[in-house]
Order: structure tokens, then C-alpha cells, then sequence
């Protein structure tokens, strides 16, 4: 289908918004090949121009399912937050009364409240708020492995269930921009 001039508009010197591109409505010049905002071929054949769309609809039922993935390692991160926050206040309830109770509560809440922003961050850069939280985590288990060798064993399933999803939000929303930037969808 190729693109025809709009109507209602005025005729002016140029020629580029004198049409409009079919797939994405933004003005093209008469001699541009494709758009150059989407890539459609504007003087393409017709069957270029419907796998054109057959393509681009491929691509954003993917860029939806990574946007879930997404979602759900954002989740991920509010979960991680709750939990370190009702942990830190157990362990402060459950300790005796001494300084280092108060420093526990309080680094606690301190991974919990980083959690939340990153959740938070994530709405906007899922990229680098997710692998920042993979990276976070990873370096907290490692720190409570140094402090004592069998927190390695204690808590594993969930250990390697917050990875896994982390790992898969990573990869989502790696995937997610890929699309985002051939696609020029709006983040």
C-alpha cells in the first residue's frame, strides 16, 4: 500500500509532509525508499510491505512478552525489599539488646529501602536497574557467605529462584530495548 498525501493540508515548498508513511503516520518525503522513522517500505512491492507488518507485529507480541518478564524482575525487587525489611525488623526483635541488633535493623532496612528505588528505577531503565539488582544481590549472598559458609546452604531454593528471575529480567529487558531501539517505540 503505498502512502497517498494527506488531505486538508495546505500545499507548501516541501515535499515532506506532503505523505505520510502508512505504518507509523509520520511525514516522508515523496522520494524516500522507506520510512525513515519506521523503516517501511514505502516503494516497496506489496508482499515487502505486508511482511513489513507481519514482521513488526512479531516483534511487538515479543517486546509485550518482554515487557512482562520485565515487570515480573521489577516485582522481584519489591518482593526482595518487603522481605529484607520484615527480616531486619525479626532479627532485631529476636536479638538480644546490644549495638549490633540497632546496626542489623538498620542495614536491613538500607538493602530494603536500595531494593525499592531500584524496583522503582527499574519502571524507567529496566536494563540498568535490574542488573544493578543482580549485581547487589549477588555481592549481599556472597558477603553473608563470608560471614558464615552455611548461610550458602540455608535458603537455597530461594536463593536460586530470586537469581533466576533476576537473570530472566536481565535478559528481558536487554531484549525489550533491542526492540525499543529498531522499533523507535516510545519507553
Amino acid at each position: 500500500m503505498n502512502p497517498e498525501p494527506r488531505t486538508g493540508d495546505s500545499p507548501g515548498p516541501t515535499m515532506s509532509t506532503d505523505l505520510e508513511c502508512a505504518s507509523c503516520d509520520s511525514p516522508v518525503a515523496a522520494d524516500d525508499i522507506e520510512c525513515p522513522h519506521c523503516g517501511y517500505p514505502l516503494k516497496g512491492s506489496s508482499e515487502a510491505q505486508e511482511k513489513f507488518f507481519r514482521d513488526r507485529d512479531n516483534w511487538l507480541l515479543n517486546f509485550q512478552d518482554m515487557n512482562r518478564k520485565v515487570r515480573i524482575a521489577t516485582q522481584t525487587l519489591y518482593v526482595l525489599s518487603g522481605l529484607s525489611a520484615i527480616w531486619g525488623i525479626v532479627l532485631y526483635c529476636i536479638s538480644p539488646a546490644n549495638t549490633q541488633r540497632a546496626f542489623t535493623l538498620f542495614a536491613y532496612l538500607l538493602v530494603a529501602c536500595m531494593y525499592a528505588g531500584l524496583g522503582w528505577w527499574s519502571k524507567k531503565r529496566p536494563v540498568a536497574a535490574v542488573v544493578s539488582a543482580l549485581v547487589i544481590y549477588i555481592i549481599l549472598q556472597m558477603l553473608a557467605f563470608i560471614d558464615d559458609p552455611d548461610n550458602l546452604i540455608r535458603g537455597v531454593i530461594s536463593r536460586v529462584i530470586i537469581l533466576v528471575y533476576l537473570v530472566k529480567g536481565v535478559r528481558a529487558a536487554v531484549g525489550a530495548e533491542r526492540i525499543r531501539r529498531n522499533f523507535h517505540a516510545n519507553p
